[in-house]
Formats: structure tokens, C-alpha cells, sequence
């Protein structure tokens, strides 16, 4: 087992995001104990195999098994070329159902829950508000620079990976949105280390000062659902923010 981690983060140090990185150890890391307790290595694994370690998995739904399947394939592709043989498998990316967003009474309920006057309150509010705002997916986010913040012409710059490998956009925000981020970023001070320079941090545990992640901003998502009675998701935001503008009567096209 120990072999195959150290095979594990060889491959992740060629990753150039430390986001990317992170959520491919998580499958990967899975699928190393999946074959240790049965006493394989990676060279063993077939296309059967794989369908029966996914099949396993009964928490990932189709999405999640189709974003692992691709992980594993790029990492033996590394490790063993070709040669493997889950080197030439494909599997059809699964439809997603229509995805949910949230309503203005619900969005007016999760600013209300944040107590502004701990750090992590100020935290929360001032990235769920920016989302909203910007439309910035979860890794655009935590990646935000403090160079690349600038409150006093209410804008930003960052880069939005999509599936086209992303943009660099300038973003506009308001005034109260501006309020919020230099409430927190009077928090940030005391709490970011040296070399964080992402505008979010972690506020406690042991990734105190340190960016936050994805993978983080997905579970306090999910602690807070179950206190405001709604769920949602970093990406929540983006098609919350669409269809205020259509809401609102912003043109999308009108220049």
C-alpha cells in the first residue's frame, strides 16, 4: 500500500493545482486500499476490476464514478502508458440532472444566519456575497489573489476554469459586497500566514491561516444547509446569479 501512495504522489506533484491535486488524492487514495485489501497492485486492475471497485463506492453517484474513472485512467496513463489496460477504456460521461438553484427569500435567509462578528461569519458571508455577485465558480474563489482584489473600484480579477480550461475575468461587485470583504479582510489580518495570499482562509483547526479549497468550501456548504434549512452548493451561485439577472430584467446580450 505504502508503494502505490508514494506511485500516488509522484503523479499529484505533476498537477499544477493544488486544488486538482487534492481531489485526485482522495479518489486515488481509495482505490489504493480498495486493492490492497485484496492484495493487487495497479498493474492488476482491469476494466472489470474498476467497474467492481465503483460499484463499490455506494456513496458516489454517477457523476462522481465517471470524475473517478477519468482520475485513475489519467494516472496509469502516466505511470504505465498505453500499456494498461484502462489506458483505451472510455466511459460516457452520464447526463446531469437539471441542477437547482436558490431563491432571493433563501439567499436574504443565509446572509441573515452569519454572525459578522466572528471570524468565520465574516468569512462566509463575504464569499457566499461575492458568488453571488460574480457568478465565480468554487475554485475561482478560493484561488482569488489579494492583488488581484481591488474594493476601491469595487472589481476583481480571476480566473474561472471551465471546461474550456478557463478565463481570466474582470468581475464588478456593489458597495455592500465590498462592506462585507473589508469586514473580513480586517479578520484576515491576525489569521492568514505569511505566505497565504488568496483573499479566503481557513479560520481554525489545524489549516488555520491557511487558502481555502474546493473540497473545504463544499462541506461548510453543506454544514450550513443543514442549519438554514436548504441545501446548496458553491455553485448554487452561479445559476442564482443568472437567473436574478433574468429576474431583474438584465439584458444578456443588450450592450
Amino acid at each position: 500500500m505504502l508503494a502505490m501512495m508514494q506511485e500516488v504522489e509522484r503523479f499529484l506533484r505533476t498537477r499544477k493545482s493544488p486544488n486538482t491535486a487534492a481531489g485526485y488524492r482522495l479518489v486515488l487514495a481509495r482505490l489504493v486500499e480498495w486493492l490492497s485489501v485484496r492484495s493487487l497492485a495497479f498493474t492488476d486492475l482491469t476494466p472489470a476490476l474498476f467497474e467492481e471497485f465503483l460499484n463499490d463506492q455506494h456513496q458516489w453517484k454517477a457523476v462522481s464514478k465517471h470524475l473517478a474513472f477519468n482520475v485513475t485512467r489519467s494516472f496509469l496513463r502516466w505511470q504505465y502508458g498505453e500499456e494498461h489496460a484502462l489506458s483505451k477504456v472510455r466511459r460516457k460521461r452520464p447526463k446531469s440532472k437539471p441542477q437547482p438553484t436558490i431563491t432571493q427569500a433563501q439567499f436574504e435567509r443565509l446572509l441573515e444566519f452569519f454572525n459578522t462578528m466572528t471570524p468565520i461569519g465574516a468569512r462566509d458571508l463575504a464569499l457566499f456575497a461575492l458568488a453571488a455577485e460574480t457568478g465565480l465558480r468554487a475554485t475561482a474563489l478560493c484561488n482569488l489573489k489579494m492583488v488581484d482584489l481591488h474594493l476601491e473600484s469595487l472589481s476583481l480579477i480571476a480566473l474561472d476554469k471551465g471546461a474550456d480550461g478557463g478565463e481570466w475575468r474582470i468581475c464588478k461587485f456593489s458597495a455592500p459586497v465590498a462592506s462585507y470583504l473589508a469586514a473580513w479582510l480586517a479578520h484576515r489580518q491576525t489569521i492568514a500566514l505569511p505566505n497565504t495570499d488568496t483573499v479566503f482562509c481557513s479560520v481554525y483547526g489545524i489549516k488555520k491561516g491557511k487558502p481555502n479549497h474546493r473540497f473545504g468550501l463544499l462541506s461548510r456548504c453543506r454544514e450550513i444547509s443543514e442549519k438554514v434549512g436548504f441545501k446548496f452548493t458553491p455553485h448554487v451561485f452561479r445559476r442564482f446569479m443568472a437567473t436574478r439577472m433574468l429576474q431583474l430584467k438584465a439584458s444578456t446580450i443588450a450592450t
